[in-house]
């Protein structure tokens, strides 16, 4: 068959429809390069249909000749776009929200630093849920940047903040108890005082402020504790404080300092209260000991046998001396003056003083 070429001339416009051309009878070895141009094309007269896959690449595409009328919602996904396909510059402000990313579809490799800040986010939609651990440190903040404003009530429980050496906080107040741990033997807390006057200074204040206190109240209490060789805690010495009277103008208080004896905690070792100062209240068998300059036993009470001596560790009566005794006065024998002479009296007198 003898193949004869028509002159575009010959044809008038709109001359061939497509009711006249067979499916596929056009292909692309029978257009000239640019011979059909968006003037010869009606809109939506070439759908995806009449589009071989990947037949149509940026190279084919003048700049703008494809606006977001021309793709419909969910047309283009991440199988359409080469790596580093899409830039800013080809994104309008306000082009891309969330409706148009799928969860976690966006991570550190896609934004370069400094590109996303305040502006960018809205109110609240950067969670904890969105954050890796350890993900923001100090270089990520300004300072000044977080406040308590920014923290949920949850937050404020910070459970490890490593060394705040240079954070500044003024005046810090909490309602829940706080627990300050170290893994060394450095201080776990310091209270310094940077005044120069002669006023007291730094002060560590226990109050109980209660709302009806009253007589016997308990208002405070200093434990030390520790661990024994079961991995138990024990606590080995205590000081604590009692209202003896709460009374307006007539207040008394009492201290008293407490030890773990034989295993058993809170025994009282000394009680100063409103009427005396008491030594061994629980009645233990413990030896009351007063050192002098040069004598260990200057005055010593024996606890197991309720004697007491005078520079002696070891008294026999309920009143031992060693050495010379000076009195003034009168030295009296059950009751009655004493006038001297050898008798039983005197003599059991004189044992129990001279030794």
């Amino acid at each position: 068959m003898t193949r004869t070429t028509v002159p575009n001339e010959l044809v008038a416009v709109n001359a061939i429809q497509g009711t006249l051309i067979a499916d596929n009878a056009v292909t692309a070895v029978h257009i000239a390069t640019n011979a059909v141009s968006s003037t010869l094309i009606a809109d939506n007269a070439i759908t995806t249909t009449h589009i071989a896959q990947n037949n149509v690449t940026n190279v084919s595409l003048a700049s703008n000749a494809i606006g977001v009328i021309h793709i419909p919602d969910g047309l283009i996904d991440t199988t359409q776009l080469a790596d580093d396909a899409v830039d800013s510059d080809e994104l309008a402000a306000g082009a891309v929200d969330l409706a148009h990313m799928s969860v976690n579809s966006i991570d550190s490799d896609q934004y370069v630093d400094g590109s996303i800040d305040s502006v960018h986010l809205a109110a609240d939609v950067v969670t904890g849920a969105k954050i890796a651990d350890d993900a923001i440190d100090s270089e990520h903040y300004v300072d000044g940047s977080i406040d308590a404003a920014h923290l949920a009530a949850a937050q404020t429980n910070i459970t490890s903040v490593g060394t705040l050496s240079s954070l500044a906080v003024g005046a810090i107040t909490s309602t829940a108890a706080s627990t300050i741990t170290t893994a060394d033997n450095s201080d776990t807390l310091s209270l310094i005082s940077t005044d120069a006057d002669v006023n007291v200074g730094p002060n560590l204040r226990m109050y109980r402020n209660s709302g009806s206190p009253a007589d016997s109240d308990f208002i405070g209490k200093l434990s030390f504790t520790g661990r024994n060789d079961n991995s138990q805690d024990v606590t080995y010495a205590e000081l604590g404080v009692k209202i003896l009277d709460a009374s307006d103008g007539s207040e008394d208080g009492r201290f008293e300092l407490y030890t773990v004896l034989a295993g058993t905690e809170g025994i009282s070792r000394i009680r100063a209260n409103s009427t005396e100062l008491v030594i061994n209240e629980d009645s233990k068998d413990l030896d009351f000991r007063v050192e002098s300059d040069g004598n260990a036993n200057m005055l010593f009470v024996d606890g197991g046998t309720n004697r007491v001596g005078i520079n002696d560790s070891s008294p026999s009566y309920t009143l031992d001396v060693d050495g010379d005794i000076n009195f003034t006065g009168t030295l009296r024998e059950d009751g009655s003056e004493f006038s001297g002479g050898i008798s039983t009296g005197k003599a059991i007198a004189m044992a129990m003083v001279f030794g």
